[in-house]
C-alpha cells in the first residue's frame, strides 16, 4: 500500500490517500456489498483516506454544507481515481437495483 499526500487548501490539511492492494481492494468490495447505496461513499472514504477522522472530518465541520459536500464530492473522486477498482465493482452491485 502506497500513500499519496494532497494539500487541500479548502481544508488546509494535507489528505493522504491509500493506493490499495488488489486484496485490500477486495476486502473493501466485500464490505461495500453490505451498505446501501448512500453509505457507500462514506465506507470508502474512511477506508481510502488516512486521516479522515482525525484532521479531515474536523476541517469538514468549520466549513458550510454545501462546501463540506463539495469537497467530499472531490474527496471520492481523488479515492476512485486512485483505486479505480472500487467505482467500477460498485457502480455493478448498484446497476442490478
Amino acid at each position: 500500500m502506497k500513500v499519496y499526500q494532497i494539500y487541500i487548501p479548502e481544508l488546509s490539511t494535507y489528505l493522504k490517500y491509500k493506493v490499495l492492494d488488489p486484496e485490500d481492494i477486495e476486502s473493501l468490495i466485500v464490505d461495500l456489498d453490505i451498505k446501501s447505496p448512500k453509505n457507500v461513499k462514506l465506507a470508502v472514504l474512511e477506508h481510502v483516506i488516512y486521516n479522515i477522522k482525525s484532521d479531515i472530518t474536523e476541517a469538514l465541520r468549520q466549513m458550510s454544507r454545501e462546501a463540506a459536500e463539495r469537497c467530499i464530492d472531490a474527496m471520492y473522486n481523488g479515492c476512485v481515481m486512485l483505486n479505480p477498482r472500487i467505482r467500477y465493482r460498485s457502480m455493478d452491485r448498484f446497476s442490478l437495483y
